[in-house]
């Protein structure tokens, strides 16, 4: 392991059922990694961390942002997918809903 790797803070760390891998960039304010879910679902995850002195007036907005993206990208992801599994029971057929 690089001594970056093993100096940073975060690498390794498990939030919920995530364990951060790496580190994926680094801005001004704050770094991003990538977590892993180790589990019987894999999953993915960016995660921003953002340094505490760093954090500016208005901050918890951003967290409200994530939060309306993750809505919008998971009615998407769901209207895909019900359109794909309603394709495979019609074979492609089209049918009214």
């Amino acid at each position: 392991m690089s001594d970056e790797l093993q100096n940073d803070p975060f690498i390794g760390i498990s939030l919920n059922e995530f364990v951060v891998k790496s580190k994926c960039g680094q801005g001004s304010v704050a770094s991003v990694y990538f977590a892993e879910r180790e589990s019987d679902i894999p999953a993915h995850r960016a995660i921003k961390f953002i340094e505490k002195d760093k954090l500016k007036e208005g901050w918890q907005n951003e967290i409200i942002k994530v939060k309306k993206t993750q809505r919008v990208l998971s009615n998407i992801w769901e209207s895909m997918v019900i359109k794909k599994w309603m394709g495979r029971i019609t074979n492609g057929l089209p049918i009214n809903m």
